[in-house]
């Protein structure tokens, strides 16, 4: 509450919400908590989005307009130019790529017809963000990710759906991969 000069009302309400994000934890008589992590419920956050997504990313790629794969480009072409997340020491630049990151995958997505659908693949994004982060601090795959999202770019605009869906799932699997590798027993 000192931090951020708030009162006690508002500070609980933004815990509350963290809580129903799975980012805090409540204990009774305690107070709040940041919630543990675990390979375990990162790879069910990432199975569930590659279930969604891929129903997403094949609705999309059946119904996408030439404005779709426009965005696609545009979405691509800025993630392409942000500063890299490897080695970068301004926050503002990391922020800069994460919502560059976020606005391709979105794109990629955006085109199924389904508001709802979108919604819940973005709260699951969300989740697994705090994942890739944590991943990230010792390791990152700068070079091999910029390959990843050109194919999966290219895959999509070619409307090759299965080799969409695929490579996809396997650049989420990615995060679990390095996640797994790095915590500690």
């Amino acid at each position: 509450m000192e931090s951020y000069g708030v009162g006690n009302s508002p500070a609980r309400e933004a815990l509350n919400q963290l809580v129903g994000q799975g980012l805090v934890v409540r204990q009774d008589h305690t107070g709040f908590r940041v919630a543990p992590t675990s390979t375990k419920e990162l790879l069910e956050i990432v199975t569930t989005r590659c279930w969604l997504e891929e129903i997403a990313l094949r609705k999309s790629i059946r119904h996408g307009d030439e404005n779709w794969e426009e965005r696609i480009i545009l979405a691509h072409y800025r993630l392409s130019r942000a500063p890299g997340p490897a080695g970068v020491l301004l926050l503002a630049d990391r922020l800069e790529w994460e919502k560059r990151h976020r606005e391709f995958h979105l794109t990629l997505i955006s085109g199924c017809g389904s508001g709802i659908l979108v919604d819940y693949c973005l709260e699951l994004q969300q989740r697994s963000f705090r994942y890739r982060n944590l991943s990230s601090v010792r390791t990152y795959r700068n070079n091999l990710d910029v390959a990843e999202h050109r194919e999966i770019h290219d895959a999509v605009l070619d409307r090759d759906a299965d080799r969409a869906v695929e490579l996809l799932a396997g650049h989420y699997r990615a995060t679990v991969e390095i996640f797994a590798s790095e915590e500690t027993p």
